[in-house]
């Protein structure tokens, strides 16, 4: 879910402070999410529906991630340039062919639809999710800025979750691509509502060259990568794990449940548990503060490990919801771990291009998993699969614990 791939983590500061135009944003996100959330946990019924095979499903899945990695840069490159108010308002206003895409695709059972819908959506969100970032950063205090992040997630989460709940009571009797058709009317709403907020102005930097922007960015992460220590790159081997987790509990565990006849609001159930996580990541935050990440990384790939193995043996829909909520836990625990250990474990002044390089490998993970999984599930059954990623988690896990005996050692 994209929902849940590209979350943050919610400040405790109060929205007192924030700035009417920040507060036009938030809103306006909060009901284009919650158009998504009517349908978007169906997005993998549609996309199976409409796959020769699991391998198919896959790469019409990873569609959205490649296109994210490529226009990201760009996205970026325009926000230099641009008011960032402004690309807001040209992703919601184009957020309507997403929408169009979708329902074509359930009305024709055809693929390219789709392609189309996961490809625009890619795009779409880099540049609003880029442009959000810019207008909070230009528009709050600065001292509201992490307030900011906070309101705006806060508000995605609970309108995606309300509008998941409906659609739970609309799934059996309004088919899918309807459902994910209301992307379009809830999207030109929250245009309206982003019209009201101010004009941001674009910030003062050189010009970039657009045109070459993915490449100099994949050749900066690449020397970045390169410049890591082994304890880094672990980290970054967890990140890259981190999408086939949430590949298989929110894209294949659905279509798996639903081909041994759940119906469609446990499907969306499904996911929705996932998201409840996300909403109490300041409490895990609070939680973690002045632990070993070390141990915790460990703790969790261990869970990990444990839980998905459950569900290759106990593969019902009870320890599913259990594993979906589990996982999302351990989801959060891993991005936590990861911005505290690559602060520790490189130089103040990369920090920004080490975050970069982090979220590209998360990125590549998303790209891959799916299509890793989808030719396993071709070749094995799911509960096979399911073992193969708990050992992959098991493994990590060992590694881990090993460096954690080490650094325990040095540190005495």
């Amino acid at each position: 879910m994209e929902l849940i791939k590209h979350r943050k983590h919610p400040s405790t500061t109060g929205h007192h402070e924030l700035s009417s135009g920040v507060k036009h944003i938030a809103w306006a996100r909060a009901a284009r999410w919650a158009g998504w959330g009517f349908g978007e946990a169906l997005v993998a019924i549609l996309i199976f529906r409409n796959s020769g095979s699991f391998l198919e499903a896959g790469l019409l899945r990873a569609v959205f991630d490649v296109a994210l990695l490529v226009s990201i840069p760009f996205a970026g490159a325009l926000a230099d340039k641009l008011s960032a108010r402004y690309l807001i308002i040209i992703a919601l206003s184009l957020y309507p062919f997403v929408g169009l895409s979708y329902l074509f695709a359930g009305l024709f059972g055809m693929a390219l639809f789709i392609v189309l819908a996961r490809a625009l959506n890619g795009f779409l969100w880099s540049l609003e999710n880029t442009g959000a970032a810019a207008y909070y950063r230009r528009m709050a205090e600065k001292r509201a800025v992490a307030s900011s992040l906070g309101y705006i997630d806060t508000w995605t989460h609970f309108g995606w979750l309300g509008a998941a709940f409906a659609g739970m009571a609309m799934a059996s009797f309004v088919p899918v691509h309807w459902l994910l058709f209301l992307i379009a009317p809830v999207s030109l709403v929250a245009l309206s509502i982003a019209r009201g907020a101010p004009l941001d102005p674009p910030e003062k930097r050189v010009e970039a060259k657009a045109g070459a922007s993915f490449a100099k960015a994949f050749a900066a992460d690449w020397s970045e990568w390169r410049s890591w220590n082994g304890h880094l790159r672990l980290l970054g081997a967890v990140a890259v794990f981190t999408g086939f987790i949430e590949a298989f509990i929110w894209f294949f565990a659905p279509m798996y449940a639903y081909m041994r006849g759940a119906d469609l609001s446990f499907v969306i159930l499904l996911s929705a548990v996932g998201i409840v996580p996300s909403l109490m990541s300041y409490s895990l935050r609070q939680f973690t503060n002045a632990k070993d990440e070390y141990a915790l990384v460990t703790g969790g790939l261990f869970g990990t490990a444990l839980v998905i193995a459950g569900i290759a043996a106990f593969p019902h829909y009870a320890w599913m919801l259990a594993a979906s909520f589990a996982l999302g836990a351990a989801l959060e625990l891993f991005t936590l771990m990861q911005s505290a250990l690559s602060s520790k474990l490189g130089s103040e002044e990369g920090r920004e291009k080490r975050a970069r390089a982090f979220e590209t490998l998360a990125t590549v993970g998303d790209i891959s998993a799916p299509i890793v999984l989808g030719a396993l599930l071709d070749a094995m059954n799911f509960s096979k699969v399911a073992f193969v990623v708990a050992l992959a988690s098991a493994i990590l896990c060992l590694v881990y614990a090993s460096i954690m005996r080490k650094h325990h050692a040095a540190a005495r």
